[in-house]
C-alpha cells in the first residue's frame, strides 16, 4: 500500500455512505462527518491542505437528471463548496474529495470518490467508459517516463475515446493537468499538534510538481504522484463530469498503484 492515510479516507467515506443510507444528509453534514471520521483514526491533522474549499474537503451531490453540481471546473470556487443540498439516494451522484496530511510523516493523503446510485444506463455506461480510459492511462505509465511524456500519452488516449479533460487549476500555470506529485511537509520549529498552519498549507500547495504539457520531471523522482483526469464526454452535456483519483509510485523500477 502506498498511502495508509489515503486508505483511511477511502474507508471512512464508504463507511459513512453505508451508515447514512436512505437518511437525510446534506453536503455540509457529510463533509463534517467524513472529516471527523478520518481525524478519529489519529494519524492525520484535523482538516486538509487543499484550502479552499473549507477544511480541505469537498462533497457534491448531483442526480441523474442534472449532473451540473458534480461537473465542477475547480473546487476552489465557493459555488462548489459543501452546501445544504441533500443526497438523493434513488438517483444521486456523489463526488467527494479530501486532502488529509499525516502527522507522523507529513505526507499528503489525498483521496476522491465518485459514486452513482441510480439506474440510468447512459450515466452508468459513461462512468464505466471513463474508468476504462483512466485504466488505459495508468497502463501506459512506464518507470523511466517523464511527466510531460505521460501527459502527452494521456491526452491522446482521452481524445481517442471521445472525452476531454475539463476544468483548470488556479495553482498550475498550464491550467489543465493530469495530476501532481505528492509532497511531504518540511520540518517546522513550531506547529499546532492537530491543525495545519497557513505556512504548511502554502508549502504543500506550492511545492507540488504537475503532470502537464510544460513541466518535464522524472516520475520516479516523486515519492508518489496522482493520476486524476476530470473527464467529460464530447457532445454530451447531459452526462456528468467523472473525476477519478489514482495514486502511483515508482520505486526501484517497479510501479505500484492505489485506487
Amino acid at each position: 500500500m502506498i498511502s495508509e492515510l489515503r486508505a483511511v479516507a477511502k474507508q471512512a467515506f464508504f463507511d459513512l455512505l453505508k451508515l447514512k443510507k436512505h437518511t437525510k444528509i446534506s453536503e455540509k453534514e457529510f463533509s463534517k462527518q467524513w472529516l471527523s471520521r478520518i481525524y478519529s483514526y489519529g494519524s492525520s491533522f484535523d482538516g486538509g491542505w487543499y484550502v479552499p474549499p473549507p477544511q480541505g474537503c469537498a462533497v457534491l451531490f448531483g442526480h441523474g437528471g442534472d449532473g451540473r453540481r458534480v461537473s465542477f471546473d475547480t473546487l476552489r470556487s465557493n459555488e462548489y463548496w459543501p452546501s445544504d443540498i441533500e443526497l438523493d439516494w434513488d438517483d444521486g451522484i456523489v463526488y467527494g474529495y479530501v486532502s488529509p496530511v499525516g502527522v507522523s510523516d507529513g505526507m499528503m493523503g489525498d483521496f476522491s470518490a465518485f459514486h452513482y446510485f441510480g439506474e440510468n444506463t447512459n450515466i452508468s455506461n459513461h462512468i464505466l467508459h471513463c474508468r476504462e480510459v483512466n485504466n488505459l492511462i495508468i497502463s501506459s505509465v512506464e518507470c523511466d517516463m517523464t511527466s510531460a511524456e505521460l501527459f502527452g500519452l494521456a491526452m491522446k488516449i482521452v481524445e481517442k475515446n471521445d472525452l476531454f479533460i475539463y476544468g483548470y487549476s488556479k495553482t498550475d500555470c498550464a491550467g489543465i493537468n493530469l495530476g501532481h506529485s505528492f509532497v511531504r511537509l518540511a520540518p517546522l520549529k513550531e506547529h499546532s499538534p492537530n491543525k495545519l498552519s497557513d505556512r504548511q498549507v502554502e508549502y504543500l500547495s506550492n511545492s507540488r510538481k504537475f503532470i502537464n504539457q510544460f513541466d518535464n520531471w522524472a516520475l520516479s523522482e516523486a515519492p508518489c504522484f496522482t493520476i486524476e483526469p476530470r473527464l467529460l464526454r464530447k457532445g454530451r452535456p447531459d452526462l456528468p463530469l467523472v473525476s477519478l483519483h489514482t495514486l502511483a509510485r515508482i520505486n526501484n523500477g517497479n510501479l505500484s498503484i492505489q485506487h
